[in-house]
């Protein structure tokens, strides 16, 4: 359905964050974005429309009329991009706008998996290791890979620290391989 076009997908992000005035304005905006995502994502029907080239741009301004209210700062944009037949790199916005918001905050979105949920006071640890490693304020989305045996991954965009017990166990072997 959504093609990959990272070029424009942040010129898009990049145009939706110079026209929202401030860093609250363009925290809004991406929560708009996200939640227009959601919406798609959970109605097919609703999805099938918007994404479906044959329906006309006309009708889909229309449903996005409805929706003015309820998406303020991203209304227009959503009629810009439904025009110009650029709505398939909706998520590659967001997802470019999320980390504008980040370089600009100076913080860095961290996906943590780990086996097990962590208790609040390792997490504190876990995010005290990785901001003195990454010297970023971070924004940690933990979850669950039962995958793991123990310990946990941390990945950001462009960094990767597995401090899972696989990847001690096999830096282990490696050792006793060499020697």
């Amino acid at each position: 359905m959504a093609k990959r076009n990272p070029v424009a997908a942040r010129r898009y992000a990049e145009a939706l964050f110079q026209v929202c005035d401030g860093a609250e304005n363009r925290v809004r905006a991406l929560a708009e974005l996200k939640a227009f995502l959601g919406s798609l994502e959970g109605a097919k029907e609703l999805s099938a429309f918007f994404f479906n080239p044959v329906v006309p741009v006309s009708e889909k301004r229309s449903a996005l009329d409805a929706l003015k209210e309820k998406l303020p700062l991203t209304y227009r944009f959503l009629i810009t991009t439904t025009e110009a037949g650029r709505l398939e790199l909706l998520a590659e916005i967001a997802t470019a706008l999320e980390q504008m918001n980040e370089e600009v905050s100076g913080e860095l979105s961290v996906r943590l998996r780990s086996a097990h949920a962590l208790s609040s006071s390792a997490l504190d640890e876990i995010r005290q290791l990785l901001q003195e490693k990454w010297k970023r304020k971070l924004k940690i989305q933990s979850e669950i890979d039962p995958g793991l045996i123990g310990g946990f991954v941390a990945q950001a965009p462009g960094k990767l620290l597995d401090a899972s017990v696989a990847s001690q166990l096999e830096g282990l072997e490696q050792q006793i391989l060499a020697g």
